[in-house]
């Protein structure tokens, strides 16, 4: 396994690894707390930086990339705030982001809820133990 020196410049792919990705897209998932924020004591401090936001828009006019975090994926929206990115919230249990056409236009958004196939049987569940 060869290291390589990271690039200065953001969304450029090292030249070593350009022919093992030729013909093929990558997508990139990034963890909020403790990858793209540091890791703080009190997780309402975690912000991210101006500078990894600018680098998250470029990443994403690129390559499909989601942030996936055990937070809330409306928080985790909230705490990065580019609708450009894919979000998976609740360990990836509610995911939402910008569905694209090939030429790379916005056609609507989509969503995707894990929970929403267990609702019938909670409910189910639910109105048996109700009085």
């Amino acid at each position: 396994h060869t290291r390589h020196a990271p690039t200065n410049s953001p969304g450029k792919v090292p030249t070593t690894c350009a022919p093992s990705l030729t013909g093929k897209m990558p997508a990139f998932f990034l963890d909020y707390d403790g990858t793209l924020t540091p890791i703080v004591d009190n997780p309402f401090e975690a912000r991210l930086s101006e500078e990894a936001r600018s680098v998250l828009r470029s990443l994403a006019m690129r390559y499909k990339t989601a942030i996936v975090s055990g937070r809330a994926r409306l928080t985790a929206h909230g705490l990065v705030q580019l609708d450009e990115l894919y979000y998976a919230g609740s360990h990836g249990f509610d995911i939402a982001g910008p569905k694209r056409a090939d030429d790379g236009q916005q056609l609507e958004h989509i969503s995707y809820s894990a929970a929403d196939s267990y609702r019938p049987a909670l409910e189910a569940a639910m109105a048996k133990v109700r009085p």
